[in-house]
């Protein structure tokens, strides 16, 4: 029989750790991230719904969490480092979702009476002579929707934020402003004369480019399309946040009188960065739009806004993936604790809330990155041989 060392501190896995070679593996997860979140999602998660493992569901799950994911990416960039608590991703999300939805209501079921009435908008009204409004027209062009899936997020970013920077407008007042703007939206689109389906919004919405989003290959598709996105988008935002303009964003962040003082304009970069957050989300909702079959008023209510900033504090704002991290991860918990112990689920979500703002105030991501820091340091130690001996 082989005799196994009393003393603990003989096994050699506890030497390579008791000398510091856990810093290793530590350092080479870091780097390879994002690239293991790519191998997940577009070789793994196809893999297994080919072995029948995961379904379809799941799949489509994924899907969403996704587009959701590039919202909470905008709100870290305009929070996490530029020190702007917007309450407003959910209308910029919900403006995408209507542009790509519009276009395609006017490429389904049209009204059987007039041929040219998209069924969403024929429902809604009493009308017996409506005629097709002239805003809608132009989303039957596929470039014209996708154009206006950023524009229409942008020019609104661009109106509230240059007008509230300039005024100087920031802290808890810019928040309360900006959910103030999201509510007045959401009641504006509710109205059935506005011609946009009213409360009911853009429902049963199932075709995309002349394609059933109803066919599971169909759905297959636009969850590799939501994670090729979200995969670009990540990288692009960590690649902003170390240029020059993301710098001068963490310096106004951290002091924007100093900012100032240097000849630089504030408001210039709070408002690039508050559209290209709106952008983000206006591509999140066009994306979600077609994984649900419906977009509507709901979508920018005052708590939907409110899930984000609990997205990326629980990653970790100023980190760009926490906010990823944070999306799917408290996306999944939801799905699993509405499923199975749904009288618990916003008890635990809330609870999951606390702790992280009261013990881990940089998120799970900020703590992480503490523990490749700490890991760092160590490897580094050891190069130099400052690494204490260890006794045996």
């Amino acid at each position: 029989m082989a005799e196994y060392p009393l003393d603990p501190r003989q096994f050699a896995l506890i030497k390579a750790i008791s000398a510091g070679g856990w810093q290793a593996p530590v350092l080479w997860l870091d780097r390879a991230g994002i690239a293991l979140l790519a191998v997940g999602l577009l070789i793994l998660v196809p893999a297994l719904l080919t072995t029948g493992s995961i379904d379809l569901a799941l799949v489509s799950q994924l899907g969403r969490y996704s587009a959701l994911a590039l919202v909470a990416i905008g709100l870290d960039l305009v929070w996490g480092y530029t020190g702007i608590l917007s309450l407003c991703q959910a209308l910029f999300f919900t403006l995408g979702g209507y542009a790509l939805g519009m276009f395609m209501c006017m490429h389904g079921p049209m009204d059987p009476q007039s041929g040219t009435i998209p069924m969403q908008l024929f429902v809604v009204t009493s009308d017996p002579k409506l005629v097709l409004p002239g805003f809608w027209k132009p989303f039957s062009d596929p470039w014209f929707a996708l154009g206006m899936v950023v524009i229409l997020p942008a020019i609104a970013a661009f109106l509230i934020g240059w007008f509230a920077f300039r005024s100087r407008i920031k802290g808890v007042y810019f928040s309360i402003i900006t959910q103030a703007i999201t509510i007045a939206a959401w009641l504006l689109l509710c109205r059935n004369d506005l011609m946009l389906c009213g409360t009911n919004g853009l429902s049963g919405i199932t075709m995309l480019g002349g394609f059933d989003m109803r066919n599971p290959a169909m759905k297959v598709a636009v969850y590799v399309v939501s994670v090729l996105t979200l995969l670009g988008c990540l990288i692009a935002a960590l690649a902003l946040v170390r240029t020059r303009f993301g710098r001068i964003l963490v310096a106004i962040r951290d002091s924007e009188a100093r900012v100032r003082f240097t000849g630089l304009s504030p408001v210039r970069y709070k408002t690039a960065a508050f559209v290209i957050g709106a952008i983000l989300a206006g591509i999140g909702g066009a994306l979600y739009a077609p994984q649900t079959g419906n977009i509507n008023p709901s979508n920018m209510a005052a708590i939907d806004s409110i899930w984000v900033v609990v997205w990326v504090a629980v990653g970790g704002r100023g980190t760009i993936t926490g906010a990823v991290v944070g999306c799917l991860g408290v996306k999944l918990l939801e799905s699993y604790l509405t499923t199975y112990y749904a009288e618990y689920w916003m008890l635990v979500i809330g609870l999951l809330f606390i702790v992280v703002v009261m013990f881990l105030p940089d998120g799970l991501v900020g703590r992480w990155r503490a523990f490749v820091g700490q890991a760092r340091k160590v490897g580094q130690a050891r190069k130099v041989g400052l690494t204490p001996r260890t006794t045996t």
